[in-house]
This record gives C-alpha cells, structure tokens and sequence, in this order.
C-alpha cells in the first residue's frame, strides 16, 4: 500500500483530516525514540522495545572494502494481534482482510 493511500484510509476511518494523520505518523518515531534502553511501549500496533546495538566485528563487503555495523539505538516492534492475519493455506497470495477472531471461533 502507499503511504498516500495509507494516510487517507486513516483519515477517512478516523473522521480525522488528512494533514492531523501525517502529523502524527510524522511524530511517532521521535517520540518512541525518547524511551530508555529497554524501555516497552504498547500500542494498538504491538510492543515497541528500545534496545541498544553494540559494534559488531569487521566483516568484508561485496566491494571489498572492510566495515563493521556502529552501535546504535534501534525501536523494534514485535507486531500485536491485529497486525497479523492467516497467511494463504494453498501456497497461492491473495489479499485477504486481517482476521479479527481466534482460530477456534470461524464466525469471527
């Protein structure tokens, strides 16, 4: 999907104009950024963890030349429920609705 197409499905679902969505997309990543290592921040999207990267060791590029990764402060998310749905079971993609239920209740 494209961020465009993204900001205005959220503005229309939320009754909330289009520029408010932005700004507030805009504001998520600095304001999860101001957390503590390992600091977690739920939201409806999942857990958002800081955790720190350390200098990994030097390992040679495809060029040829030598680096290693810097440290870091990085925001991972571990996805929460409605960020997840059942993927194809026939091996075939198709673009499906996220499911809302449990796995034992079909009518969900």
């Amino acid at each position: 999907m494209e961020y465009q197409r993204l900001i205005w499905l959220i503005a229309e679902r939320t009754g909330t104009d289009e520029e408010a969505v932005r700004e507030v997309l805009s504001a998520l990543p600095e304001v999860l950024m101001e957390g503590e290592i390992g600091e977690k921040t739920r939201t409806p999207l999942g857990v958002f963890t800081l955790t720190e990267r350390q200098t990994s060791k030097p390992v040679k590029t495809p060029t040829g030349h030598w680096g290693s990764a810097q440290p870091m402060i990085l925001a991972r998310l571990k996805p929460g429920k409605k960020l997840r749905r059942e993927g194809p079971s026939d091996g075939s993609s198709s673009s499906s609705s996220p499911t809302q239920g449990s796995a034992e209740d079909p009518s969900a």
